[in-house]
């Protein structure tokens, strides 16, 4: 394990070696990242514990795991209940086909960052929507309440 405070204490030939450890390096320098090999690294952000699994390919390809506090980003893992709420009742577009994780939407650019916030942001909006079909199950119950009351006490909430 080598512990990185930036990028400049990598053997140079590592540097040239593989982008992207400099990348990882660069990108991580305030967060002190800890790297395992030349295909992993772990840190600490915010309060979550993070965990990067790559190839040789980073930047150019996305992390191949990323990991927060021991939970893998899995954007297909979704119930399918809350998944067709998240798409057709709250209008959000498919998450794991949106997401930077995507082949199709990853870019260079992208940094861990905002595939961090990307994630962070999306169970937080999962985790609303489960209150909400909670909140519907309760209201139902009670009373017989038509779809469209519900799409607009769900769009009231969010």
């Amino acid at each position: 394990m080598n512990y990185i405070s930036n990028s400049n204490d990598l053997c140079p030939i590592i540097k040239r070696k593989y982008i992207s450890i400099r990348r990882l390096c660069n990108e991580l320098q305030n967060y002190y990242p800890i790297l395992i090999d030349d295909t992993q690294c772990h840190y600490n952000y915010n309060d979550y514990k993070i965990s990067l699994y790559f190839n040789h390919k980073y930047p150019f390809k996305p992390p191949t795991q990323i990991r927060i506090n021991d939970t893998e980003i899995n954007y297909t893992s979704v119930p399918s209940r809350l998944l067709t709420y998240y798409t057709t009742v709250c209008g959000y577009n498919c998450p794991h086909c949106s997401s930077y994780l995507h082949k199709k939407s990853w870019k260079p650019a992208c940094t861990i960052k905002q595939i961090i916030h990307q994630y962070i942001n999306f169970t937080d909006k999962i985790k609303n929507i489960r209150n909400i079909i909670h909140f519907i199950n309760v209201l139902q119950i009670l009373k017989n309440m038509p779809n469209e009351m519900e799409r607009i006490i769900i769009s009231y909430i969010i």
